[in-house]
């Protein structure tokens, strides 16, 4: 976002994100926060970044969930969590 573009570019920096950053905050805003190195800048962009990580990680977490109800316990953990012939 340090380029010349974002500078007029008024959209949040994910439309899809519900973070305070991105329900606050434009492209163009965070523009010159980032280009002047502002700490505020940082702290947004970070609160952004986990934001969308505790996203992608939660909808991994229920993925397997829902997987999880097609196979039994004791057939995951044959498959993925068995000891390797090596070991015993």
């Amino acid at each position: 976002m340090k380029q010349k573009e974002f500078a007029t570019d008024f959209q949040p920096i994910d439309p899809n994100c519900l973070c305070s950053t991105c329900k606050h905050h434009t492209r163009a805003s965070l523009h010159p926060l980032i280009t002047q190195k502002e700490v505020t800048a940082c702290s947004l962009i970070t609160l952004h970044n986990v934001t969308y990580q505790v996203s992608q990680y939660t909808t991994v977490y229920y993925s397997i969930l829902q997987y999880m109800q097609y196979i039994s316990i004791p057939q995951y953990i044959t498959v993925y969590h068995s000891i390797p012939q090596y070991i015993t």
